[in-house]
C-alpha cells in the first residue's frame, strides 16, 4: 500500500470499520492502515509539542476550535482523552519523520490542552 497522506486517498481505500477494528485488535498502528504504512520502523522520542504538523501545517487544534466547529463527537473523544492522562498512561502518537501526525490528533490534542510542551511519540526513522 502506498503512503497516503489526506484522509479523500484513504476513503477511497476499500477497508471498512470491522477490518480495521480487527487489525488494530491484532497490533496493528492506525497508521499502517489509514497510511499505508512504512517498512520504515518506528522509534519512541520525546518531541516537542509546537514541532508537529498536519500536512506539513503548524495545527491550531484546541478544544475550542472544536467546540467553534460543533464538533461534538470529538469534543468527547478529547476530553476522554483528557481524563485518561490525568489518570495515567496513553499511547503515544505516530508522527512520520518530518514530525507530521499520522495517527493521534485527538491524543495530541489532548496533551496540549493539558499544557505539555513536549510529548511522547512513536516517530519513522529515515
Amino acid at each position: 500500500m502506498k503512503y497516503v497522506k489526506l484522509y479523500e486517498e484513504w476513503k477511497s481505500m476499500e477497508i471498512s470499520r470491522d477490518e480495521l477494528q480487527k487489525m488494530q485488535g491484532v497490533g496493528s498502528k492506525s497508521s499502517n492502515v489509514f497510511f499505508g504504512g512504512s517498512d520504515k520502523p518506528f522509534e519512541i522520542k520525546m518531541v516537542k509539542v509546537r514541532d508537529i504538523t498536519i500536512n506539513g501545517k503548524k495545527p491550531g487544534l484546541t478544544l475550542n476550535w472544536y467546540r467553534k466547529h460543533d464538533m461534538d463527537e470529538d469534543l468527547s473523544i478529547i476530553n476522554y482523552l483528557i481524563k485518561k492522562y490525568k489518570e495515567g498512561y496513553v499511547n503515544p502518537i505516530v508522527l512520520t519523520k518530518d514530525l507530521d501526525i499520522m495517527d493521534g490528533i485527538h491524543r495530541y490534542v489532548a496533551q496540549k490542552e493539558l499544557g505539555k510542551n513536549e510529548i511522547s511519540a512513536y516517530v519513522q526513522v529515515g
